[in-house]
Order: C-alpha cells, then sequence, then structure tokens
C-alpha cells in the first residue's frame, strides 16, 4: 500500500501520488502531491493534472493537445519505470510506486505529415 508521512492511506478506492509533467527536459507542471481515485487511468489522470483540476492551476499550453504522453511510475523520482498510460492509477501505483512522471511529445498534425509525403508529378 501506498504510504504518506510514514502512515498507511487508509481510505478505500484512493491512492496518494507524486507527478510532474514536462517535455523533454522543460518542466511544464512541477512536482505535485495529491490523493486521487484509483480507479481512472494513468491518462485520465494526465488529462485532470495537465487542465489544472487536481492542483488548482492554469492548464498546460494548448501546443500540447495533439500530445503523445509516456507515462513512466517508481518509488522514488530517479527510479522510473515506463507504462502504458490505459494501466488503471490503483495497479499502477500499488505495483510499481507513487512517483508519476508524464513525458509528453507534440505530435505535428496530420496535414503536415501528409505534405511531407513524396508527390506523384
Amino acid at each position: 500500500s501506498p504510504l504518506l508521512n510514514g502512515f498507511q492511506l487508509a481510505v478505500a478506492g484512493m491512492v496518494f501520488v507524486v507527478m510532474q509533467i514536462r517535455a523533454r527536459c522543460r518542466v511544464l507542471k512541477p512536482w505535485y502531491g495529491c490523493v486521487v481515485a484509483d480507479q481512472g487511468t494513468l491518462i485520465d489522470l494526465y488529462d485532470k493534472y495537465s487542465s489544472g483540476q487536481l492542483d488548482n492551476s492554469e492548464a498546460i499550453s494548448s501546443d500540447y493537445a495533439t500530445a503523445m504522453v509516456n507515462c513512466a511510475l517508481g518509488s522514488s523520482k530517479h527510479e522510473l519505470i515506463r507504462v502504458s498510460a490505459d494501466v488503471a492509477v490503483g495497479e499502477a501505483v500499488s505495483s510499481l510506486g507513487q512517483y508519476i512522471d508524464f513525458n509528453v511529445e507534440v505530435r505535428e498534425a496530420a496535414a503536415t505529415d501528409y505534405e511531407k509525403l513524396p508527390q506523384a508529378t
């Protein structure tokens, strides 16, 4: 079970997490700890944190609205294991630890990708 300041978190259906959002080395939202429901997926948690719902702050830039999100979890900020964003928060945290690093990669628009393809003449 996750620990919060040395005490077992006894609230059923809730887990304590510490998370950040970054784009490569650039921190978009710093490490932030809170108690969240364990039933949603990691991508649901990312959506809530990136929109400012969890930390009552500004949403991240709309430049990252079409971002691909990579998730990594661990028992410390320095030892993280990459996992699928579709994994349930409770399952991931109980197995790997409460630290969650969301690393976003901006995907170019499909039209831009299409324009890069060789054109028939």
